[in-house]
């Protein structure tokens, strides 16, 4: 993947000139900044992504990554709890102990 990380990140800076407010592009580059440590370069990009969907786990995600890897652990914490109230589907939450969320093991 890192080969192809500048190639990547040139093409979706791209889509976010032509598009500035699209939630999908911004995330999209933040995170392949992010995964080439570009750490600082990210964070505005996912903030901008949750700007237009405030539940966009991907961007939750993705945001929390990003401000722990700066050291911000309460900053990551902050965005944590909301990513915790999202809806999922077609899977089951799992805590820690591996039993379904609120009950019995599966």
């Amino acid at each position: 993947m890192k080969g192809e990380v500048p190639g990547a990140s040139l093409q979706l800076s791209e889509a976010v000139r032509i598009r500035p407010d699209d939630a999908t592009a911004n995330n999209a580059l933040g995170a392949v900044l992010l995964a080439s440590g570009r750490i600082a370069e990210a964070i505005p990009h996912l903030h901008k992504a949750l700007n237009g969907r405030p539940d966009y786990f991907d961007s939750l995600y993705n945001l929390e990554n990003a401000l722990a890897a700066q050291g911000d652990f309460l900053g990551a914490l902050t965005h944590f709890p909301r990513g915790g109230t999202l809806e999922f589907t077609g899977c089951e939450r799992r805590g820690q102990s591996g039993k379904r969320a609120g009950g019995d093991p599966a």
